[in-house]
């Protein structure tokens, strides 16, 4: 009986010891871990930017619709190229079409110069080209999603667990959702619809310019989002609504102060007026 407890021992002694490296062996190939390269930070970026092009890479064949005729086939200002920039800028978007009974038809008038100085540009460029306005309307898709992820990332609490993967986070998530969601695709799909996607694209930068300023407390930052501001609102009217989206933001996801609040919104309401002067 006594010998038993010095066999166990004995064969204790003798056991094969398990490499502590076994784990990190199985993810490793030619010395690169994948596990590093999947936790990089570019990674995700890549991601969104790859789904969101990619699933709208079938429409750079098409050719143009309907609604491509008012801003773009048979608007005389828009054809000029950059000689109608200046008509665009001072008209209103169904004058180029309609002529001057354009700006009648639709109670209010629609003046969104922006995204047709855009296409005047690609006619100087590149002529009637439908394969390079489907390609831009992609790309500033692409980069819209890009930037609501990187805004999310900001205003979302980080997980508690820093080493969760990023695909597990709500940012990314919400961010794969909405590049996903089948509602964008007249908005992409269709050239007229780059006015939505520029509208959202500058709305979202000038929110971006803000969080920066109750974070740094540098007004310039609120100086160059009031110029994202303007811009989205040359895109499309709309944008105003985030003269509340942006307090809200810093009500729930920030620790601005009452100055912060009232800085923003007074150079913020600057590019208001005077859209709505323009206008």
């Amino acid at each position: 009986m006594a010998k038993k407890p010095a066999n166990k021992a004995k064969q204790a002694q003798t056991k094969p010891e398990v490499p502590d490296v076994v784990e990190e062996q199985s993810v490793e190939v030619s010395g690169i871990s994948f596990t590093k390269v999947l936790n990089h930070p570019i990674i995700p970026y890549l991601i969104i930017l790859l789904f969101s092009a990619s699933l709208y890479l079938n429409t750079i064949g098409n050719q143009y619709t309907l609604d491509d005729t008012l801003v773009l086939r048979s608007n005389k200002y828009t054809l000029k190229g950059f000689a109608g920039i200046k008509d665009l800028m001072t008209h209103d978007a169904f004058v180029g079409f309609w002529g001057e009974v354009g700006g009648q038809l639709v109670s209010g008038g629609r003046y969104r110069p922006l995204s047709m100085v855009t296409l005047a540009v690609e006619v100087q460029l590149f002529g009637q080209n439908p394969k390079i306005s489907h390609t831009i309307n992609i790309i500033l898709f692409s980069l819209t999603c890009l930037l609501l992820y990187h805004l999310l990332r900001r205003m979302l609490p980080t997980p508690k667990k820093k080493d969760a993967p990023f695909y597990f986070s709500i940012p990314f998530i919400a961010t794969m959702i909405y590049a996903g969601h089948p509602i964008h695709t007249e908005v992409v799909a269709n050239i007229k619809g780059r006015d939505e996607i520029m509208a959202l694209l500058f709305a979202l930068l000038a929110l971006f310019a803000g969080l920066k300023y109750v974070k740094t407390q540098n007004i310039l930052h609120l100086v160059w989002g009031a110029v994202m501001l303007f811009l989205g609102l040359l895109s499309k009217e709309n944008v105003v609504m985030f003269m509340a989206i942006i307090p809200f933001s810093y009500y729930f996801f920030t620790n601005a102060n009452f100055k912060n609040y009232m800085v923003t919104v007074g150079l913020y309401l600057i590019p208001v007026f005077i859209f709505l002067y323009l206008r």
